[in-house]
């Protein structure tokens, strides 16, 4: 068993307190080639453990998955310091997703000083939390390789997407989460709501969320629309 960290955004961490996320969907960097196929799983030599992407009869690209069968990722979230306890070396945290407090001990001293420079700075980036910080762990169960578009409608619901509206307008740009969908009827010329086209499937608010969490000069590469290589990660919840 191996503990690593694993970033989570704000909503998807509301999803992982409510028990809807169970899998995650991670960037498979360098990406292989469009043309190329998935040739399987390496089971023997240096490769042991990575997936192989090409063409027959030879594979061009190795790429190791951040995270294997039965590690124990622990979840690194928005956060900020609220209070400090340095007779008992603890720091009051504050979690983004839900408001909840909890006391935390800093274990090691040479963090004290870079802990107590952020406090003064608000909600921190996931990318600082440490581990003693973290609440919610998981447990992978499984890891495969696919394409983002291969995502279907009882995945997308596995990776957190809610079912009912209104929802995080990170759902939907267009409606901004509401689901329906301002337009003027032609025949009356008057105003009407319909059901938004654009998220009216857990796939396609999947597909929204996967954008947003793309950077613009990113998008013609790891977009959905360009339908990039992923890992998936499905996982359970054994936080203590």
């Amino acid at each position: 068993m191996r503990e690593k960290p694993i970033l989570f955004n704000t909503p998807m961490v509301r999803a992982l307190l409510d028990g809807r996320k169970k899998a995650t969907r991670r960037l498979i960097k360098p990406q292989p080639n469009p043309e190329w196929e998935f040739l399987g799983w390496c089971t023997e030599g240096k490769e042991k453990g990575y997936a192989g992407f090409g063409k027959e009869p030879i594979s061009i690209l190795f790429a190791k998955p951040k995270y294997i069968i039965g590690d124990r990722p622990w979840v690194q979230e928005t956060w900020k310091i609220e209070a400090w306890d340095h007779d008992n070396k603890k720091m009051l945290v504050v979690y983004r997703a839900d408001g909840q407090k909890t006391w935390v001990e800093f274990l090691d001293d040479r963090y004290a000083k870079f802990f107590k420079f952020i406090s003064k700075n608000g909600w921190q980036s996931p990318y600082f939390m440490p581990r003693e910080a973290s609440r919610i762990f998981l447990e992978v169960t499984d890891v495969r390789v696919e394409k983002v578009q291969d995502i279907t409608e009882e995945d997308a619901l596995r990776e957190g997407v809610p079912e009912e509206f209104p929802m995080d307008k990170i759902y939907c740009d267009h409606c901004n989460g509401t689901g329906l969908w301002g337009t003027n009827n032609r025949e009356t010329l008057g105003y009407m709501d319909i059901d938004c086209p654009y998220c009216n499937t857990s796939r396609k608010r999947f597909a929204n969320l996967w954008n947003s969490t793309i950077s613009k000069k990113d998008l013609p590469i790891y977009g959905w629309e360009a339908n990039p290589w992923l890992f998936v990660y499905t996982f359970k919840d054994v936080t203590p």
